[in-house]
């Protein structure tokens, strides 16, 4: 099974479609202003890609192996630009918590796992000033993933070509523990698309994630 990153993409998709849904609610009549629009959004978007990696350039470049030793504990996620302390309801500590040795070896654990016990990893950090990581076993699905320094914290970053998906991560002595009973759920309306509108709950058990709609008694 390939939990975790498999999991939070499949999330992320899910997101993405209801964004979706409700952008075609809300598009203009007018095709001159849309086009204006998307041109200054490509502007600024090729902009804050520019100076974004004009100043992560210089901060992997001074980061070192030992920066990222020690235990690490998300505090906010990041989806397409938007920043939380939680996705959907979880709190962001309860999706990743990482452990990095100096051995490279190390620990990943959410509550996206079935039994949010810690899962083996193993690390290493490369020319770009990254940390790379690889799973022990084939239950979770890291590839594409890695860590960057950024400041006094780290950022996680689990982006595809679809969609950007971060979680700003923060040092702690011991982690937050995970209560059992974590969920998500989240809340959805559009006035010309009522099969999405309403209140909806997700449930995940290993690779299953069920959507179910949340209906008044």
């Amino acid at each position: 099974m390939k939990k975790a990153i498999t999991t939070a993409t499949l999330l992320i998709c899910l997101s993405a479609v209801l964004s979706s849904c409700s952008a075609k609610d809300n598009v203009t009549d007018t095709a001159s202003t849309a086009s204006a629009t998307e041109s200054v959004t490509e502007a600024e978007k090729t902009e804050a890609a520019t100076e974004a990696e004009e100043t992560e350039a210089p901060a992997a470049a001074d980061a070192d192996a030992a920066d990222f030793i020690g235990k690490w504990q998300a505090k906010d996620i990041i989806v397409d630009g938007e920043k939380s302390d939680d996705l959907w309801g979880a709190p962001a500590f309860t999706l990743f918590q990482i452990e990095l040795n100096e051995d490279n070896t190390g620990t990943f654990t959410s509550f996206l796992f079935t039994d949010i016990d810690p899962e083996q990893i193993t690390w290493s950090f490369n020319d770009e000033g990254k940390v790379v990581l690889e799973a022990v076993n084939e239950d979770i699905d890291l590839s594409g993933s890695y860590f960057v320094k950024e400041g006094d914290g780290m950022v996680f970053d689990m982006s595809d070509e679809m969609s950007e998906f971060k979680a700003d991560l923060e040092k702690v002595d011991e982690f937050t523990p995970i209560p059992e009973d974590t969920e998500m759920s989240f809340s959805y309306s559009s006035e010309d698309d009522e099969s999405f509108g309403g209140e909806w709950e997700i449930s995940v058990d290993g690779d299953d994630v069920t959507v179910s709609e949340v209906t008044s008694e």
